[in-house]
């Protein structure tokens, strides 16, 4: 019963389920594991209550030995249920509970626990041939890149001369606004939405060459990279410049996941104009909320 539980585990172990290795102890994952274990504990004891209690009831044939025996399974029947509920409450309120991670290491000269620089949040990833390092969570230690620009992107009210010849309209943006955050950090944007991969469809679009990756069409994207399409304005960002940079997305509905992210342009759109931003499946996966009218924000930086 407790076998699952894996609080003394090997390194190998320890890296696959993401906890910081201190040890031979393995100290940090038994800090993760800890209220798993009490659970584990509890029901285990419960179990063995109720047994005693059946077998207290059925081996006396005294109204009092009956009396006991049936107050005691009630007792660890209560308590069973105390310790799944326990459980599944915590979960419930936050699955971070369970997820403790601990930036610590051992000296190997004196034992004693050192604290260790803040790893990277997420590996490099490959976007479309070029590379987009992920950029840590608002919620976690990281800031967001502090020389984010915004001043070529359109706001709402502004004309955009793609647009016009895109969408055949007045050029007029009618979405995007100035999204800040507790930093005092500024982007734009406003309702997204998601798109790349096999399952783009968006009425045969997924086919077509994307402006900003030559030779790629909406479905040959990596679902599992970081990308984004904005409604640029080609006569201030150019192509070229886009193809060179990056951009830093910010989700300020990400309570979860991440808020911030680093990733590559590489299509022009949504041609829908309630929406102001198209990012990838992986950016919803890793922001943890569905991102179809969610508010999202971007700004161009360096790569």
């Amino acid at each position: 019963m407790l076998a699952p539980i894996g609080i003394f585990t090997g390194d190998k172990e320890l890296k696959e389920l993401g906890a910081v290795s201190i040890g031979p102890d393995g100290l940090t994952l038994f800090l993760n594991n800890l209220v798993k274990f009490a659970i584990a504990i509890a029901t285990g004891l419960a179990v063995v209550m109720i047994v005693i209690g059946g077998v207290q009831y059925a081996s006396t044939d005294a109204i009092s030995g009956k009396s006991d025996g049936a107050a005691r399974i009630k007792q660890a029947l209560s308590g069973l249920m105390l310790a799944i509920v326990s459980y599944v409450v915590l979960e419930t309120i936050n699955p971070d509970v369970f997820a403790t991670k601990l930036n610590l290491e051992t000296n190997p000269a004196t034992g004693e626990f050192i604290v260790l620089e803040q790893p990277e949040d997420d590996p490099t990833i490959d976007a479309v041939g070029g590379e987009a390092t992920g950029v840590q969570a608002d919620g976690g230690s990281a800031t967001p890149n502090s020389a984010g620009e915004i001043k070529d992107l359109p706001v709402q009210g502004g004309f955009n001369t793609t647009q016009q010849s895109e969408l055949k309209d007045n050029g007029i943006e009618p979405t995007n606004r100035i999204i800040e955050d507790s930093q005092g950090n500024k982007f734009v944007g406003g309702p997204g939405s998601v798109f790349g991969g096999q399952g783009d469809h968006d009425n045969g679009k997924g086919d077509l060459p994307l402006p900003l990756v030559p030779g790629k069409t909406a479905k040959m994207l990596d679902t599992d990279s970081y990308y984004i399409a904005f409604r640029w304005d080609y006569s201030k960002t150019t192509p070229e410049e886009l193809r060179n940079s990056c951009v830093e997305v910010y989700i300020p509905g990400a309570t979860k996941g991440k808020k911030y992210f680093k990733a590559r342009p590489v299509d022009w759109g949504p041609g829908l104009t309630s929406k102001s931003v198209d990012v990838s499946p992986a950016i919803e996966r890793d922001a943890g909320i569905n991102l179809t009218g969610a508010t999202i924000g971007i700004r161009i930086i360096s790569c």
